[in-house]
């Protein structure tokens, strides 16, 4: 049974990751896939016994090719009072403000979504879908390795398509407990502007309406469309979330403040 803050971390993750968690942490981890960061983190869920919370995540990751990872999930113990213990473990810390965005109001009428074909794909991807999550993710197979396992699991890859039949956007739906959660929205950046985000946007809102789900959430990045998202009638707060790596931040992932 989920917890209140499980809902809104959409911890569906129980369902294809390997897990362990007590009062204190929670790990995930994906030995077939160490690159993944959404499929390798821990959370220190308290400050009471965190050394020792530290200590059973980095011995979960221990023996595996996954570099011990912590998430500031939203009932993470706050940053500011565990940056002294990570910095003293030799972990890199990113900080990042996110809005964790609810839908709550009527759709925009400046809203233009694209009338193109959409597809709900319920099972692994396969070429030409595939191509365009690997693309999202920079040429790399993380990415579609973690979505096919969230598929299998029970998410739903929503994706439109052009005039020629190519698919041009997607993003993945899933559900836990009373929240449906979007995320992976991508759309190659010559396709960007023409409605297509709206239009996969769009069906995964009217796929989760339809099998009962009264609670839609997504999370907004510095990258993300919020534009878009707010014209749907997602409203936001913003909240601290972070990156602490062992041994230091690669590079793509960049300092923190």
């Amino acid at each position: 049974m989920y917890t209140p803050m499980e809902k809104h971390e959409i911890h569906c993750a129980k369902r294809y990751l390997e897990y362990q968690e007590d009062a204190t942490y929670r790990a995930f981890r994906d030995p077939s896939n160490p690159a993944s960061y959404a499929s390798n983190y821990g959370v220190i869920k308290s400050l009471e016994d965190a050394h020792s919370a530290l200590a059973r995540i980095e011995l979960f990751f221990a023996g595996t090719r996954v570099t011990p990872r912590i998430h500031g999930a939203p009932d993470s113990a706050p940053l500011e009072k565990l940056r002294p213990m990570l910095v003293g473990a030799d972990y890199g810390i990113r900080e990042t403000r996110v809005l964790r965005m609810q839908l709550r109001e009527k759709r925009s009428p400046l809203l233009v979504v694209n009338r193109c074909e959409t597809r709900c794909i319920s099972q692994p991807l396969e070429w030409p879908e595939r191509a365009l999550v690997v693309m999202s993710c920079g040429d790399h197979e993380y990415g579609v390795k973690m979505m096919d396992r969230q598929i299998t699991a029970g998410a739903k890859a929503f994706v439109a398509y052009n005039s020629a039949a190519v698919p041009v956007s997607v993003c993945l739906g899933e559900g836990y407990g009373s929240a449906f959660y979007f995320s992976d929205l991508f759309t190659p950046p010559s396709y960007r502007g023409r409605g297509y985000a709206a239009a996969v946007l769009a069906a995964g809102i009217a796929y989760a309406k339809e099998i009962g789900y009264a609670e839609l959430y997504l999370d907004a990045y510095a990258t993300s469309p919020v534009a878009l998202y707010e014209k749907f009638g997602f409203r936001g707060e913003e909240h601290t979330s972070f990156w602490a790596v062992k041994g230091g931040l690669p590079n793509w992932l960049g300092e923190g403040d």
